[in-house]
């Protein structure tokens, strides 16, 4: 199982496609929602195999105080 994000872009040979925000994303890592509540809200929504969601927020690892940016797109750019 893999995460890719690619602005604008699908893979063909992907499993399962999750259509979402970055903050909605944030409030499920950080645990503050869940997948079926976003899906009820309208912020999330999943094309393809729905069993990969499970597998894939199951292989995260649980937040800590101690988190903060490994890199960040753009950042440092001249």
């Amino acid at each position: 199982c893999t995460l890719s994000h690619r602005l604008g872009e699908w893979s063909a040979e992907a499993a399962a496609s999750i259509v979402t925000t970055r903050a909605t994303l944030d409030a499920i890592v950080l645990r503050k929602t869940t997948p079926p509540e976003a899906i009820q809200a309208g912020k999330l929504r999943i094309e393809g195999d729905a069993s990969r969601l499970v597998l894939l927020f199951g292989m995260l690892d649980q937040p800590s105080g101690l988190m903060f940016d490994i890199l960040t797109p753009g950042e440092g750019r001249a």
